[in-house]
């Protein structure tokens, strides 16, 4: 099973999962977030990972 991580989008506050191999495939700023598109409002942004729901 592929890992997930959580994302928050900065634009509706929505937050949603991303397989770990989708963001390998995605726009990196080093570190500092992925380009990604929230399946909410449709924006797309650069989004850093979200803490997880259970430590």
């Amino acid at each position: 099973m592929a890992r997930k991580q959580r994302f928050r989008c900065p634009h509706c506050g929505h937050f949603f999962q991303v397989s770990e191999f989708s963001i390998a495939l995605r726009p990196h700023l080093g570190g500092r977030g992925v380009y990604l598109r929230c399946p909410d409002c449709h924006t797309a942004n650069w989004m850093l990972p979200a803490p997880p729901l259970f430590p």
